[in-house]
């Protein structure tokens, strides 16, 4: 399915939700759109970025400054997230 195999998710780091989001994932047949990546070093993340056409970062928790936002906007990758804590110190609406 996959929008016609146009849209993957690459899922970066680990929580205590992974687990849930591979079975809904399975039990809505997108999982083949989904690629868990776990933890992993900075420089692997940052290829990652390179790669990538928008960051969704879709935690709604206050953050001092929000790092992975920023690290996103500095490999120049749209960032789509929450503007609360330290993020609506930068992020712009639109």
């Amino acid at each position: 399915w996959c929008l016609s195999g146009r849209v993957l998710f690459d899922i970066v780091g680990t929580g205590i939700l992974e687990a849930e989001l591979k079975v809904v994932s399975s039990g809505l047949g997108i999982d083949a759109c989904i690629n868990f990546m776990g933890s992993m070093e900075m420089e692997r993340v940052e290829d990652i970025l390179s790669e990538a056409d928008i960051f969704v970062n879709p935690t709604f928790f206050p953050q001092t400054w929000g790092i992975a936002n920023l690290e996103a906007m500095a490999a120049g990758v749209a960032v789509v997230a929450f503007s609360v804590g330290g993020c609506a110190e930068y992020l712009i609406d639109g």
